[in-house]
């Protein structure tokens, strides 16, 4: 028999009515059996009451909903307060008094024929409108008065729906934030004025993400309390100071050098949609002004800029500056190196400058060579004479060490061959270029050289280092076993089935169409402990687990493993990535204990060396996943095999 299980998803207020107090509010919750399977598009029955305890339980209200339809996750939803009442003190929901708490909710579901009670909530918040009158009238004064002594505390806050300052008010200032995103017809902070006649406003003072303008009527006569004024105070009465003054021919900025509050002072700022800091652009102190230039992604930065004006009204930049860069009137340019057009004074002694050189990747590695690319950015200001590429088996390698090449380009990019590597060997890379000055390095990067291992038939396999284990890349093929000792290949499935010794077969018994895919053996050639090539061995359960941590667990593990791309495996094939362990296995499916082929393009199966009770353990992994899973399988199966160095 199911269980239902019920667990509430949200609740929240539902407006019902625009003309009168709402009376309803949203229920949702989540229908599952004990099993933990949704019941999915069902209908069922739900009754909700409200009660004012729950030891004692009076019923507020209860109502029934008759026919709540489920989705196909199990999820309902119903509005309480719109179903049919069955009983409670409330005439109607409307008439349930909400400011007397405490208040619960219980919820029933009738499901298969059988009421199910989900438990008592106490409602802890009541949606406002359920308890409020509209707020009508005029309010002829209001004050907000501060009770903190905190000056990081606003006393009064505006904030929009994303829950970010607008207008905050501090014991010692106002602050008024702008969206540095796109400009609505109604952004920005403006002042403006009016006067008697019912003529359109005129604004006085704007501010927006990119530009702040104040307007000064030219018109003489300025009244006691008219205009726009930002003051200071104090619990004594002094002559108020001036900070700002905007005249028509004029702007002046007075700066107190006396310690700065940490809410005082007048500040713009800007905020975008996530809840970060406000940022700065300019900050002017008594001893400093600092000017701020931003990266905002993609390679581009806000600049900041002095520009000229001829006569004839043209513009010429004198200076400009990004987040990596300033230039002074084209004259100087400062971006890493130091460009100069024109004569030059200094004082002191000038460095050298080598050139500037980048190691980009490297590829075709082998067991005794590899190819590497470098690249020349520049060359220092003075010819290059040679370049290429130096590596050692420790870090740092330097052209003092004989394993260089001297073939690389004057300019550009150039690729060298590393040669003479000893097999699965980790070689630390750097790219080289000389000048007159001195030699430039770029960046170091690692080369791991591969092995290569031959079968006892001449088979031959690449192997790679994966952490601490050395693995053959490819499926085993060989048809001996290493002591020269020949595998059955057994095509006949009746043969197959009673099969208890060594033997092996390809996939369809088809040798051509499946040869990339290797042989699949039965377990009695595994435990032979004989099939690999020599100083190789099939792994064991435990070191299978090894090598699926180093690849960061089942969860992902499978994806490593698998070759890439839908040559061999069906698409999606889930999670395959190349990774420098290079693993690249393929999907060449089984053959059952009955002597069934099946799975060739969806799954890769490798036996293990471990046996759980009669049964040997296996891994696989499959094109629609990227899970590794490792089970058990009837030892008359037929699977890959990867080998493990000893």
């Amino acid at each position: 028999m199911r269980k239902v299980i019920l667990v509430l998803a949200s609740s929240g207020l539902c407006i019902l009515t625009l003309a009168q107090v709402p009376q309803g509010f949203n229920y949702q919750a989540v229908a599952h059996t004990s099993t933990g399977a949704p019941i999915a598009n069902t209908t069922i029955q739900v009754k909700a009451a409200i009660l004012s305890d729950t030891i004692t339980p009076v019923v507020v209200w209860e109502e029934l909903h008759s026919t709540v339809k489920t989705n196909a996750s199990g999820v309902f939803s119903l509005v309480i307060g719109t179903g049919t009442k069955q009983s409670g003190s409330a005439s109607a929901f409307n008439e349930v008094d909400w400011t007397i708490p405490p208040l619960f909710i219980k919820i029933q579901v009738n499901y298969q024929g059988s009421w199910r009670s989900m438990g008592s909530a106490k409602l802890w918040t009541v949606p406002y409108a359920m308890v409020a009158d509209d707020l009508t009238g005029s309010v002829k004064k209001l004050a907000v008065t501060g009770e903190t002594s905190d000056m990081e505390e606003a006393l009064f806050e505006v904030k929009n729906k994303e829950g970010q300052t607008v207008f905050a008010v501090y014991n010692e200032g106002v602050r008024i934030y702008v969206d540095d995103g796109a400009k609505g017809a109604k952004g920005g902070f403006a002042i403006g004025g009016f006067g008697s006649a019912k003529t359109p406003s005129r604004d006085l003072f704007v501010v927006n993400p990119d530009s702040v303008r104040v307007y000064i009527d030219t018109e003489t006569g300025k009244g006691a309390k008219g205009g726009f004024a930002i003051g200071g105070f104090s619990s004594s009465k002094p002559i108020p100071e001036e900070y700002l003054r905007v005249t028509r021919d004029s702007t002046r900025v007075y700066l107190n050098d006396e310690t700065k509050g940490t809410k005082g002072g007048f500040a713009i700022g800007g905020f975008g949609n996530s809840k970060s800091l406000p940022g700065g652009y300019m900050l002017i102190h008594p001893d400093s002004t600092r000017f701020y230039v931003r990266e905002s992604g993609s390679g581009i930065s806000s600049t900041f800029n002095i520009i000229g004006i001829k006569l004839d009204n043209t513009l010429t930049s004198l200076m400009t500056a990004s987040t990596d860069t300033v230039g002074i009137g084209g004259v100087l340019n400062v971006q890493n190196n130091l460009t100069v057009t024109g004569d030059i004074s200094y004082t002191g002694e000038v460095n050298s400058i080598v050139p500037e050189v980048v190691t980009i990747e490297y590829f075709n590695e082998t067991d005794t060579s590899a190819m590497v690319t470098g690249e020349i950015i520049s060359n220092g200001g003075k010819p290059v004479i040679t370049s290429g590429i130096v590596w050692s088996t420790s870090p740092g390698p330097t052209i003092d060490l004989t394993t260089k090449t001297t073939d690389g380009t004057l300019t550009g990019q150039f690729t060298s061959t590393m040669s003479e590597l000893t097999e699965l060997t980790t070689y630390y890379v750097r790219a080289y270029a000389i000048n007159e000055n001195g030699t430039g390095y770029g960046n170091e990067i690692t080369v791991t050289t591969v092995g290569v291992v031959f079968d006892i038939d001449g088979n031959w396999y690449i192997a790679s280092i994966a952490g601490t284990q050395i693995w053959l890349l490819q499926n085993l093929k060989v048809t001996h076993l290493n002591d020269g000792t020949p595998i059955d290949n057994v095509t006949d499935q009746a043969i197959w089935m009673s099969l208890s010794t060594p033997g092996y077969a390809w996939y369809n018994n088809d040798a051509v169409t499946y040869a990339d895919y290797g042989l699949l053996y039965n377990w009695a050639t595994v435990n032979t402990g004989s099939l690999c090539p020599a100083g190789y061995h099939v792994p064991s359960e435990a070191e299978l687990s090894t090598v699926i941590a180093w690849l960061g667990g089942p969860l992902v593990a499978g994806g490593s493993f698998k070759e890439t791309g839908t040559t061999h495996w069906l698409d999606p094939n889930t999670g395959a990535e190349n990774t420098d362990f290079g693993f690249a296995g393929l999907p060449g499916g089984l053959r059952d204990y009955m002597g069934f082929f099946s799975g060739i393009g969806e799954n890769c199966n490798m036996w293990t060396s471990t046996r759980v009770a009669s049964d040997p353990t296996y891994t696989s992994v499959y094109y629609n996943s990227a899970e590794i899973f490792v089970q058990t399988m009837m030892q008359g199966a037929g699977m890959s095999i990867r080998c493990l160095k000893d």
